[in-house]
C-alpha cells in the first residue's frame, strides 16, 4: 500500500507544477520550484538526487544554515530517507545546482526512487 502512494506521489510531482522567478544573482537566472529527493554527501558537498526517472544529481546550497545542519543530522542516523524542498535552481558550468529556501517534508526511513521500490517488492514476494 505503502509503495503505491510513492507511486502516486511520483506521478503526480510531474503535474503539480509550481514555478516563481527569484532576484538573479551573479548573472544567473534562477527559478524557484518545488522539488523532492534522496540526500547524500560526497566530497563535503550535499546533494539532492531527483525522485523521478531522470534521477538528476544537484549540488545543495542553503539559505538557512539549520537547513543544512538538520540534513547532516539525519544523514547520521538514517541509511535511507527522502525529502520535499522548495529550491531555486541556477545552472553553473553546465551542472544545475539548488539553492534550498526550505525543507517542507521529512520522509525518514523510506525511499522515493522506483528502483528501490522495486526491490523491496521482490524482497516482499520471495518472502511468501
Amino acid at each position: 500500500k505503502q509503495s503505491f502512494y510513492y507511486i502516486l506521489l511520483l506521478t503526480l510531482s510531474n503535474l503539480c507544477h509550481a514555478e516563481y522567478h527569484l532576484a538573479p544573482r551573479d548573472d544567473e537566472n534562477v527559478t524557484f520550484d518545488l522539488f523532492s529527493g534522496s540526500v547524500y554527501e560526497k566530497n563535503h558537498t550535499l546533494y539532492l538526487k531527483r525522485c523521478d526517472v531522470t534521477e538528476y544529481e544537484y549540488p545543495l546550497n542553503f539559505y538557512r544554515p539549520q537547513d543544512e545542519q538538520r540534513l547532516h543530522e539525519i544523514l547520521k542516523t538514517q541509511k535511507k530517507f527522502w525529502i520535499e524542498v522548495t529550491a531555486g535552481v541556477y545552472e553553473r558550468e553546465d551542472i544545475y545546482h539548488l539553492h534550498i529556501g526550505a525543507i517542507l517534508e521529512e520522509h525518514l526511513a523510506t525511499s522515493c526512487h522506483s528502483t528501490d521500490m522495486f526491490d523491496e517488492l521482490e524482497k516482499a514476494f520471495a518472502e511468501k
